[in-house]
This record gives C-alpha cells, structure tokens and sequence, in this order.
C-alpha cells in the first residue's frame, strides 16, 4: 500500500494537469554537444589490442547523434498505462472499500438486530421461566389444599357417621323419653281425675292453692282462711323453681316479707329440699301479719 502513493506520484509528474503526457525538457531532447562526444570517444578504447592514444583530438572523435525519443515515449506510454492501471486499482480499491463499509454496516445493523432478537428472547424466556416456577408452586399448592380436603372429607366422613349413629341414639332416647312422659301424662291425668275432688276438698279445708303461672319453671303458692275476720282474704308467693343452679327463689310475696327473711326460707329448702316444710312456715308467717293487722285494726276501734 505504501508503494502506490509513489507510482501514483511518479505517474502524475509525467502527465500534465489536463492527463495528457507531458513532453521532456528541450535540454534532455537535444543530442549531445560535438566536444563531449568526443571526449566520450577518446576515452573508450579503441580495441582490446591497441592502446587509446594519449591526446585525441576534438576532430577524431565521431560524431554520432544519440536518439531517446523512443525510449522517451515508450517510458510516457508506460507511465499513462500504470497510471490508468493505478487509478482503475484504486476505484477498484475505493467500491470495494465503500462495498466492505456498507456489508459492514448491514452487517453491524443484523448483529444489533440478532442482539435484541436474544436479549427479547432471553427476557421471554426467563418470564417463561418464573411462569413455569409459578405455575408449579400453584400446583404443588393446590395439590396440598387437596390432600387436606381429602383429609377434612375423610374426618368429616367419620364424624358424619358418628353423629348419625348418636343422632340415632338420641331420637330412640326422645322416643322413649317421650313415651315414658306419655304414661307419666296418662298416669297423672288419671290421677288428677281420681284425686280432683279430694283436692278441692283439701283446698277448701286448708286454703292452700298450689298452679303455675304464666312464666316457666314458675309456682304461684297462696293461701287462705288465715285471718277470721275475713276467710276470703288471700296471702300468696312465687317460687322460682331451680334449672342450673339448682337454687330455689321467692321472687314475689304478697303481703312483702323481708328480702333477709325470704333468702332465708329459700335458702333453707335449697338445702332441704322440702317444700312442705317451705309451705308451713310461709303459712305461719302470713298467719303472724294476719293476727298483727286483726289487732291492730281492733285497737283502732
């Protein structure tokens, strides 16, 4: 590549601006003078044999004129030549530069292009990747919310067999319950049937009235024939009958006790169990505030 810039120098120093051949110099185009041609001959020997003489003359040289326009234009016809060869090389040269520079180009722009075709594909790939991963945790999830839906369904399976048999058991139970409260109703019926007079008779000699009222698990107990001024004159109280405690409650006393007294006599047949006892000294406590009011009301007269 370093010798081109000579050729292509040397080449233009033999054309002129206009690309024809430029003409040598009338100097190197005129043949020699007559004085140097002969001192050019006096000095050549003449032959191998004799001698070149000493002092030659300017006449005994010959005077034979040199001709270089041949070679003159055998060199400028050259020079044109590899000039067109060079400048042909370097056109040549400068597509194939411009040719490369251009595959290069495409070629940078294919490789950006191949570039981000893999960066998408790699991102694409790993997304592909966290999807799988997801995908198999939700599965693995999944699988183990079904083994525990199996396991509830098999628990659940068995307790649903144990509480149908027990269910089973407590309709037999109910069953049996409820004929045994059937035969204690009839027994009862029967008995109230049996007894209903006597009772009335036994009221009506005792005035004492023992009926339910309209709250549950409640007694209305009351009492007569207490005061002789007036038989008809009624003392009463409610009894709270026990659920889960277990403890009996006069919630209601008609004429009014002490709230002390009657925790008393409530307390007392907690403990005893024995509402007759409860029944007797509520009576005389009633029969007492019956005598006490009789006396007072006879003072007053």
């Amino acid at each position: 590549m370093s010798a081109t810039p000579s050729l292509s120098r040397r080449g233009s120093a033999a054309r002129t601006p206009g690309g024809s051949p430029r003409k040598a110099p009338m100097a190197q185009r005129t043949p020699m003078s007559t004085s140097t041609t002969k001192l050019m001959m006096a000095t050549t020997p003449a032959s191998a044999g004799a001698p070149a003489p000493l002092h030659a003359s300017v006449s005994d040289i010959p005077l034979t004129p040199l001709d270089f326009s041949v070679m003159y234009a055998k060199i400028d016809n050259f020079m044109v030549t590899f000039n067109a060869f060079i400048s042909g090389e370097l056109a040549g040269t400068e597509m194939l530069r411009e040719e490369h520079e251009v595959g290069m180009s495409l070629d940078r722009e294919e490789i950006r292009s191949l570039r981000s075709d893999v960066e998408d594909a790699q991102k694409e790939q790993s997304e592909l990747w966290e999807a799988i991963k997801s995908q198999k945790d939700a599965d693995a999830a999944e699988r183990a919310d079904i083994g525990k839906l199996k396991s509830t369904q098999f628990s659940l399976g068995s307790r649903r067999s144990n509480l149908e048999s027990e269910l089973r058991e407590l309709e037999r139970l109910s069953e049996s319950k409820r004929r045994q409260q059937d035969g204690k109703r009839q027994q009862l019926s029967m008995q109230r049937g049996r007894n209903g007079g006597e009772l009335d008779r036994l009221s009506a000699i005792s005035g004492i009235n023992v009926r339910p009222t309209k709250v549950p698990n409640q007694l209305k107990i009351s009492f007569n024939l207490l005061n002789p001024d007036d038989f008809a004159a009624e003392s009463c109280f409610v009894l709270d009958l026990p659920t889960s405690d277990r403890s009996y409650h006069i919630v209601h006393c008609d004429p009014p006790l002490e709230r002390a007294r009657l925790e008393e006599i409530a307390g007392e047949l907690s403990r005893t169990r024995d509402p007759y006892e409860t029944m007797k000294r509520m009576r005389a406590e009633f029969k007492s505030m019956a005598e006490e009011a009789r006396t007072r009301r006879r003072r007053m007269v």
